[in-house]
């Protein structure tokens, strides 16, 4: 064999061999990435997945795998915080529909959420999270199109705070620090979603200006707008109630911010020196975990249903609530001691409490409820329970401990979720 055949021959195994160490080293790194959750992000904001498949970031929380045609979301979680996940049984002009296929804490400090597409066309998917309390803290919408049974693209997505959680920033008791003649006062509805809003000035003992209207949180320009604004004159009568009220104008348009310090401004289309009022918040002495164990759950413990007599007994515990609704003016406490306070209180409980409260708090409020609405016609259970029918109706007419009532009731049902 010549000397030229030999170093063919020879060249053509080393060629060999460098092919064999290439593709045993493809192979591991081919390992590497299998045994991986998920590898380094890709140049265009994507990653890699455990399967190999390739995963869009459409942004830091939204992850879209076009191979497998899913969705999935990854945010932090703090501890006490849960995400509830809805996909259908939202607006009309939503066609599609997605559902979620998996989720999970990991270890506290991730929620992952999976969705796929089960009917073409655009679909809504709504994330919530909801602190120890139940309360809605911060909501994150995303609209996805569906093909084939596919999700295939992200058309929109949004984060924002709970509606409740920015109204309540502007629910409470305000005086303006320029005049100190002009108080403001806010409550929420039921589920916090609408406020009404009431500025007094008392020009005198009986006679006063006052400003009405119902606001909304818009959260795109971070205010309060309402367009039912209402300015009238009004007197009283030496027992408190309205004996002359004289519209001055109505149908005015405007809104409330809330500054970083606190403060809120006020700008109305009517009112020409609106934006001279500057509110600061007026907070309502503490109720105390210790107050809130033994004058509204034990109370409403104490009431027992299905027994002779549970109408009496849940009137009595109804106007007890009442009252510790008026004496408590929860509606005003600062809202990060009120929360820590009631949940403290209810942990506190024993087992046997909790569970009397469980089943018998629905019926109290119902109670109150109905007291609220008519009193008069609630009067020969009232009278039964020896309730002095003056004071009720007088205690039934006030906004403050309406939104007393609706405050206690709004946290109970979060705290009641919660704890499901």
């Amino acid at each position: 064999m010549n000397k030229k055949i030999v170093l063919i021959m020879c060249a053509m195994l080393i060629a060999f061999a460098l092919v064999i160490t290439s593709c045993t080293k493809t192979q591991e790194n081919n390992n590497d990435a299998d045994n991986a959750e998920v590898t380094e992000i890709s140049e265009n904001g994507g990653e890699e997945a455990a399967d190999g498949s390739f995963e869009e970031q459409i942004c830091d929380w939204i992850f879209l795998n076009a191979e497998s045609g899913t969705l999935t979301v990854r945010i932090p979680l703090n501890d006490g915080e849960y995400w509830e996940s809805e996909t259908q049984g939202f607006e009309d002009d939503f066609d599609g529909e997605a559902e979620l296929i998996t989720s999970s804490d990991m270890e506290n400090s991730e929620y992952a959420a999976s969705f796929r597409g089960i009917k073409d066309g655009t679909a809504l998917i709504r994330l919530s999270l909801y602190d120890y309390m139940g309360i809605s803290q911060e909501v994150r919408v995303i609209h996805v199109n569906i093909a084939d049974g596919m999700i295939t693209g992200v058309e929109f997505y949004d984060e924002y705070a709970g509606v409740a959680e920015k109204n309540n920033k502007l629910v409470g008791s305000w005086q303006d620090r320029t005049s100190q003649r002009a108080v403001m006062t806010v409550y929420g509805n039921i589920d916090f979603t609408k406020l009404s809003v009431a500025i007094h000035w008392g020009s005198s003992v009986s006679e006063s200006a006052e400003w009405t209207m119902t606001a909304e949180y818009d959260a795109e320009r971070d205010a309060f707008y309402y367009e039912d604004g209402e300015y009238a004159l009004v007197t009283y009568l030496e027992t408190g109630e309205i004996g002359e009220k004289s519209v001055e104008w109505s149908g005015s348009s405007g809104y409330f911010t809330v500054s970083e310090e606190n403060n809120v401004t006020w700008c109305d289309s009517k009112q020409e020196d609106s934006g001279e009022f500057d509110f600061e918040r007026i907070y309502a002495p503490e109720v105390t975990a210790e107050e809130f164990g033994d004058k509204y759950f034990s109370v409403i413990a104490a009431s027992e249903q299905g027994t002779a007599g549970a109408s009496m007994k849940n009137a009595l515990a109804a106007c007890e609530l009442i009252s510790f609704a008026d004496a408590s003016q929860v509606w005003n406490m600062d809202e990060a001691v009120l929360r820590d306070n009631f949940y403290a209180a209810y942990m506190s409980l024993d087992d046997d409490i909790k569970s009397r409260f469980d089943e018998n708090y629905e019926a109290v409020f119902e109670t109150a409820a109905e007291i609220a609405a008519d009193p008069d016609g609630m009067a020969d259970v009232l009278s039964d329970i020896g309730a002095d029918m003056d004071t009720v109706r007088r205690l039934s007419a006030r906004d403050d401990v309406k939104a007393s009532i609706r405050t206690l009731k709004f946290y109970t049902d979060g705290i009641m979720s919660a704890e499901q």
